[in-house]
């Protein structure tokens, strides 16, 4: 933005902030106009900050994605933030890396780390501070049929998320790719919302049967429900059309994500 031009009286006492995260997807085309399903998978396999998009062959984007998994996730939360436990903070990450896409229990991480829930929230809180995961809560309009505290843990960059957990196995193959898959929607999501003035809450659907929408945005009295699967179409539960009958839903799929985001 040309501010200097814009702006015609003295700005003393204010400030603007710019937050950037990892590669959007209509970044990426600028650079890569065809991006074919290779290109893709590539993505959502190593990630999308500039230096790894930027990498030419795969060694280059394994170091430069490890290289930013070590010293950013590690080095410099521990730094700046008084990490007193190293090992526990890791071993968060990596128990939170081989939850995306589930819904996540506090006493359950503070149990198997073997830490009070104070200690799990605050490096929780510390993780969405620094922009390396964001938290995402459900959605309810009836708390009797539909969960309302449970949350999900996703990272804003599936990279780096990989890194923690298997940065090696081809997309194709691999077990936890739906969850990738998701977890790389709901960060684009993310990046289209940060451009708005007023971006939109996401959130996750659920109801106590286990019926569920993996994302939905509420905006105004709108709202967009997305259920993310690696291949074929899904239709919308039949719960949730009658819960939300004026609800928007789609469907996003490998096929189709590029599309969604980036209009040709």
């Amino acid at each position: 933005f040309d501010l200097a031009n814009k702006i015609k009286e003295p700005m003393t006492g204010r400030a603007f902030e710019f937050l950037l995260l990892p590669l959007s997807l209509p970044e990426v085309n600028l650079v890569f106009p065809d991006l074919d399903e290779p290109g893709l998978l590539s993505l959502m396999k190593f990630g999308s900050y500039p230096a790894v998009v930027a990498a030419e062959t795969m060694d280059e984007k394994l170091f430069a994605i490890r290289n930013i998994a070590t010293n950013y996730l590690y080095k410099d939360v521990f730094v700046f933030e008084d990490i007193r436990n190293p090992k526990v903070f890791e071993d968060l990450l990596k128990m939170l890396a081989l939850q995306v896409g589930a819904m996540v229990s506090v006493n359950e991480l503070a149990q198997g780390l073997s830490v009070t829930r104070t200690t799990v929230n605050r490096y929780l809180r510390l993780l969405e501070q620094a922009f390396i995961i964001k938290r995402v809560y459900s959605f309810s309009n009836n708390p009797r049929t539909e969960l309302k505290k449970a949350f999900k843990v996703f990272f804003l960059d599936v990279g780096v998320r990989n890194a923690l957990v298997d940065i090696v196995s081809p997309m194709a193959t691999r077990g936890d790719r739906g969850a990738i898959l998701e977890n790389f929607f709901v960060a684009e999501r993310i990046k289209k919302g940060v451009l708005e003035i007023f971006p939109p809450e996401i959130m996750f659907w659920r109801t106590r049967t286990g019926v569920e929408i993996d994302v939905i945005e509420k905006n105004g009295h709108e709202i967009f429900a997305y259920e993310c699967k690696w291949k074929g179409e899904i239709t919308v539960p039949p719960a949730f059309k009658t819960a939300y009958p004026k609800a928007h839903f789609e469907s996003i799929t490998t096929e189709n994500i590029v599309s969604h985001f980036v209009k040709k």
